[in-house]
């Protein structure tokens, strides 16, 4: 079975202040998709974060072609009426563009704590969320009596432009994560994955949708993966560890083999056919570079160096 050629998309926006002019930037450059990640609190001390979901409200305003994926927003920080009537706003101002990217969290406890939350429930918060937010998109007069979660006759007004709703991406590297995606989920987006891993989150997620009596014909197959290029892989390289900002135990450089994109436009270009071949479909780019404009000039070179190169091919048979 054939299937539409392979979607890129970028993630980050470093300075939001300048949120419609990169979409508008990631739009004319070609890209299918734009993203953008969230956390309430993260380190200590903190360092400067933002919530995903307004930059994308931002974003679809500046934009007509574009997919807004939020990539992603916590789930369990949001109550589901909240979040389910805030994404109904941003799909109607983007005109049925947004899909709604979520994870359960819990790199950065810091999320959880400032906001009275128990991060060991994170889990069983966002299965409870995932199917209340279904019911408040689809159904009138919706009560839910949960043990997280309670409403009461909630009906929210307008709909979604996307009908019966915008689509759910989910993020995670667990298993729980593949069934809930299996389940719950019309789309996989993990990151700090290697195509290997990826693969076999495929076998999971199809095993546990078969389980559940679910076609997964229209599931979209995404991948977040860090990149940075260079002259050199080893400028690459050292651009990466610089710029190293996942807290870990392990030795960044390490890290950053197994799970990013590193090197020349033609290395990068050969780690993407290995994300491609492990199933990938929805590919989105992350950067962290140090002393440039990660949002536009990394944006740049993908444009120019990488993209085309996958633009040319005929489509992918899966």
């Amino acid at each position: 079975m054939s299937v539409p050629e392979i979607r890129f998309g970028f993630v980050g926006v470093s300075d939001v202040s300048r949120t419609a002019e990169v979409a508008m930037r990631l739009e004319a450059l070609g890209f299918d998709g734009m993203g953008m990640g969230e956390h309430v609190m993260l380190g200590d001390p903190p360092s400067e974060t933002h919530l995903g979901l307004p930059v994308m409200a931002a974003a679809a305003g500046a934009t007509r072609r574009i997919r807004l994926v939020s990539a992603i927003t916590l789930l369990p920080l949001y109550h589901p009426v909240l979040l389910a009537k805030l994404v109904n706003t941003i799909d109607r101002i983007s005109g049925g563009r947004f899909t709604l990217g979520i994870g359960a969290g819990g790199d950065s406890p810091a999320d959880f704590r400032s906001m009275n939350v128990a991060v060991e429930e994170r889990g069983a918060r966002c299965t409870e969320a995932l199917g209340l937010l279904r019911r408040l998109w689809t159904e009138e007069e919706v009560t839910h009596e949960g043990k997280f979660y309670h409403c009461d006759r909630v009906t929210l007004r307008p709909r979604p432009v996307q009908e019966p709703h915008p689509p759910v991406w989910v993020a995670g590297r667990q298993p729980a994560a593949m069934r809930r995606a299996a389940k719950l989920g019309e789309g996989w987006l993990p990151y700090m994955y290697s195509p290997a891993k990826y693969r076999q989150s495929i076998t999971t997620i199809r095993e546990a949708a078969a389980k559940e009596g679910r076609d997964l014909s229209n599931f979209a197959w995404g991948y977040d993966v860090y990149v940075m290029m260079g002259e050199t892989q080893e400028e690459a390289m050292r651009a990466a560890i610089a710029s190293f900002g996942y807290r870990s135990s392990r030795d960044p450089a390490f890290i950053i083999r197994d799970y990013w994109l590193v090197g020349t436009p033609a290395q990068v270009v050969k780690g993407v056919e290995g994300i491609i071949a492990a199933g990938a479909r929805e590919i989105f780019f992350t950067t962290r570079y140090v002393g440039q404009d990660p949002d536009l000039e990394t944006a740049r070179l993908l444009a120019a160096e990488v993209l085309p190169y996958f633009r040319s091919k005929p489509a992918v048979s899966r």
